[in-house]
């Protein structure tokens, strides 16, 4: 069997800056510190309620965007006051994780892991052209003058697609498992 990472060489990159860090705590508090500024944080502390329950990923779908739509409600209601903004702000960044934790793993789960690279490459691509909606945003922000509509908005998506994630989602990933 070949290693995955003999093309790249990612393996050897990450030894070179593990010995370039002098490895130990210095080596923990940059990687912790990378960790810590990315939404994996937020993934990873809603898969237990999923998968680490034996249950699908489903229902951790439903409780990440519920939190994130829940959360950009209230940044709409109570965001300015400084000390909502921070505490509310932290809670739909800790939600964002689910894009890079559940997302992937309900891909493999359901098609398997044969094509897993290239479903989460589509996965990402799918994230990135979803970026493109900046720019609608904006336009909804400039024509109202005022940035309500655009938090109610997004919101609105998040709590139709925590919906989504459990009338929609969870009953076609059991008919395509059950048609594999």
């Amino acid at each position: 069997m070949r290693n995955i990472d003999a093309p790249v060489g990612c393996a050897d990159r990450i030894a070179r800056i593990h010995g370039a860090l002098g490895g130990g705590p210095k080596l923990r508090r940059v990687l912790w510190r990378h960790v810590a500024q990315s939404t994996v944080v937020g993934g990873a502390a809603v898969w237990p309620f999923s998968k680490g329950l034996g249950w699908s990923t489903c229902p951790g779908l439903f409780i990440a965007f519920g939190l994130e739509g829940v959360g950009i409600y209230m940044l709409y209601l109570w965001g300015q006051d400084p000390i909502w903004f921070v505490l509310l702000s932290g809670a739909v960044f800790f939600a964002w994780g689910e894009i890079y934790s559940l997302f992937p793993s309900t891909c493999k789960d359901t098609f398997g892991p044969q094509f897993a690279t290239t479903n989460a490459g589509l996965l990402y691509t799918a994230k990135g052209t979803a970026a493109l909606l900046v720019p609608l945003a904006n336009y909804v922000q400039q024509s109202s003058g005022q940035w309500a509509s655009v938090f109610l908005i997004a919101a609105g998506a998040n709590i139709l697609a925590s919906a989504l994630a459990l009338v929609v989602l969870k009953p076609w990933r059991k008919s395509v498992i059950k048609n594999a």
